[in-house]
């Protein structure tokens, strides 16, 4: 964080904050927000070597992932700091790659997503909110599904079970038949979605594997 604003200010501003990854607007608005103080702002950057052996700084750290992680969503609202903000991306010296991630960027915030991805992750912070107490935001659900210490095999079935891309359920609803009565369980009547498959259905002996 520190790098991003100071020693690296200059790159990331002039790239349209697409070289920041995930955090590329609360970065731009922390960046405005020091801008727009009339007093001088100094960091002390701790090395990593120190870090490790400086007690107080290793629990300050963990004390500050934590609260990020378990944080309630808010939202950036960068016409607080218009006059200090520099948004766009310079043409001088545009390099291909930065200008697709930026059409990419854009594109995705225009992008409302498909309704059963937003469904899902609407229950999954539901979930989260009854049974641990917290609501993580969109963008941490997301990371979490790219953790590496889960599989590929792992984060791709994961992936595919958010978006609700696995072949099963609804995708057969607008087939033929027989096709068209795969969109049930043979045992139980009801859609088979992915929940059903790997918390209510007998047939997949999902008591027992949960229980393990």
């Amino acid at each position: 964080m520190v790098q991003y604003l100071t020693k690296d200010l200059k790159k990331h501003e002039l790239a349209g904050w697409t070289t920041v990854k995930e955090a590329g607007l609360e970065v731009r608005a922390a960046a405005a927000a020091l801008r727009s103080r009339i007093g001088e702002t100094t960091f002390y950057h701790v090395d990593k070597k120190r870090r490790e052996s400086w007690q107080a700084v290793k629990e300050t750290q963990k004390l500050a992932t934590d609260g990020a992680m378990f944080a309630n969503a808010e939202i950036v609202d960068l016409r607080v700091y218009a006059p200090f903000d520099w948004p766009g991306i310079s043409i001088r010296g545009l390099k291909q790659n930065v200008a697709q991630a930026a059409i990419r960027e854009a594109k995705a915030r225009r992008c409302k997503g498909r309704k059963a991805t937003n469904a899902n992750i609407d229950q999954i912070k539901a979930d989260l909110r009854m049974f641990c107490g917290h609501v993580p935001t969109t963008t941490q659900i997301w990371r979490g599904l790219r953790s590496k210490d889960l599989s590929r095999q792992a984060k791709n079935f994961l992936w595919k079970a958010v978006h609700g891309a696995h072949k099963i359920g609804n995708y057969f609803r607008k087939m033929p038949s027989p096709w068209k009565e795969m969109a049930e369980c043979p045992t139980c009547g009801t859609t088979e979605t992915m929940e059903h498959v790997l918390l209510d259905c007998p047939d997949s002996r999902q008591d027992l594997i949960w229980s393990l």
